[in-house]
């Protein structure tokens, strides 16, 4: 999935963090999208386990 290999990320100082988290939840994804955008994915790649 290419969900699983995407990152959350922000434009900061052009576009606050704030703004961005928003607009993402503002789209009504499942939580499992979320999940992988906000933490598993960087987790994974940063092995942090």
């Amino acid at each position: 999935m290419l969900v699983d290999k995407a990152l959350f990320g922000t434009d900061y100082p052009l576009i606050k963090h704030e703004i961005a988290v928003k607009e993402l939840l503002d789209m009504n994804l499942k939580e499992e999208t979320y999940n992988r955008l906000f933490w598993e994915n960087a987790s994974e790649l940063l092995e942090l386990g």
